[in-house]
Formats: C-alpha cells, sequence, structure tokens
C-alpha cells in the first residue's frame, strides 16, 4: 500500500499552468518571427526579379551587338520568346503567361525602348 501511494504521489510531468506557459511564448516567439520570414521572402523575389531583368537586358546588348540589329517584338514576352528563339538565352525564372513576361515575383515585366524594366 505505502508503494501505491509513493508512485501516487512521485508523479513526474508538466502542470497545465506549466504547458500554457510554455504555449504563450511559442505563440509570441510565432507572431515576431513569421512577418520577418515574409519579409525575407519578398526582398529574395525583389532579388531574382532584378536579376532576371539583367540577364534580359544583357541577352538584348549581346544580340544587338552580335547581329547590328534591333530585336523583333514589342511586348516582354514577345521580346523574351525572340532572344530564346535565336539562343541568346534559355528559358530562366520567367515565365510567359496570357502573352505577358511574369517574373519570379509574379509582378509582369515591361518592355519599352530597348530596355526590359519592372
Amino acid at each position: 500500500m505505502k508503494t501505491i501511494n509513493k508512485i501516487l504521489k512521485s508523479k513526474k510531468g508538466f502542470t497545465l499552468i506549466e504547458l500554457v506557459v510554455v504555449i504563450a511564448v511559442l505563440g509570441m516567439i510565432a507572431v515576431v518571427a513569421i512577418p520577418k520570414i515574409g519579409g525575407i521572402t519578398k526582398d529574395a523575389k525583389d532579388a531574382s526579379d532584378k536579376q532576371t531583368i539583367a540577364v534580359l537586358n544583357e541577352a538584348v546588348e549581346r544580340y544587338k551587338a552580335e547581329t547590328g540589329e534591333e530585336v523583333e517584338g514589342t511586348t516582354a514576352a514577345e521580346v523574351a520568346d525572340f532572344l530564346e528563339d535565336n539562343d541568346m538565352i534559355k528559358a530562366g525564372s520567367y515565365k510567359v503567361d496570357n502573352k505577358k513576361l511574369v517574373l519570379p515575383s509574379g509582378d509582369e515585366a515591361k518592355f519599352s525602348d530597348g530596355v526590359f524594366s519592372e
């Protein structure tokens, strides 16, 4: 009988209050961390957009230098397809969707005066 009483009295574990405190602390950490992670993701997409634009503009300049001609096309999607067809670029981090050139962030690229931009 004494053994059973010792076992019942010497229970090891966490109390409900301790568990609630831990959950509250984890919640506070999540509230702080999640927006920062979102900002980091946006910064990465913006950097990827800038790099994609730079690669496309470099391909336009290289095409002009090699052929002495202007690129064909009036929209960013047409020019990107033209550059790809002429082996100036390979399909990369952009995609052509509904005749629009979509950058990694989901923004649309523009093309005017021989230059790509966001």
